[in-house]
């Protein structure tokens, strides 16, 4: 294995295209610094995140944000980036955007802001959620890509948790059922 072919290699060899030299000038330490604390395991991973993080770092400095990284990783940010920076790609190239550098956050920041991507099913549904389970849900709704799919997730959340509805229930809802009690 040539030396450039190794993960660190990748990484130490990197150089953008599309990114004028000034602008990598600037970017180029929290590039790097993210890429590697987030220890890619292959030199295609590298080169992919090395590619993602570029552009998100490259709008983030074009627009005046912060390089930190726990700005730079933030989920908002990333979907603001994903909004604003990439919004004109493919949805699907939008989300492998998304993806990236939602995984590479997740091994920078911590795995906090980053809940899982699904649910897992829970031995006895019968038995009331604990702390843990709750910060779960509430953690994975927060987690949700656009505001819309957030607001409604929350909402499930707290039918289910809040007012103990089962999901037959929550289903046959209308907005005429809900009333807010102050």
């Amino acid at each position: 294995v040539r030396s450039g072919d190794s993960v660190s290699g990748k990484i130490g060899q990197f150089q953008p295209r599309n990114i004028p030299p000034d602008a990598w000038d600037r970017i180029e330490a929290a590039v790097r610094g993210a890429v590697e604390m987030a220890a890619p395991q292959t030199s295609n991973r590298a080169v992919a995140w090395l590619n993602a993080v570029t552009q998100v770092a490259n709008w983030a400095d074009t627009v005046g944000q912060s390089l930190a990284p726990e700005n730079l990783f933030h989920p908002e940010t990333i979907d603001r980036f994903v909004r604003e920076g990439v919004g004109h790609l493919s949805l699907g190239t939008q989300t492998n955007y998304r993806s990236q550098l939602r995984r590479v956050g997740k091994a920078v920041i911590g795995s906090t802001l980053y809940p899982p991507t699904g649910i897992v099913p829970r031995p006895d549904p019968r038995l009331p959620y604990t702390q843990a389970e709750v910060g779960a849900l509430v953690s994975w709704a927060s987690g949700q890509p656009t505001e819309h799919t957030r607001r409604n997730a929350m909402a499930l959340v707290s039918l289910g948790l809040g007012t103990g509805l089962a999901s037959q229930e929550i289903t046959r809802l209308t907005g005429d059922d809900v009333v807010a009690d102050q």
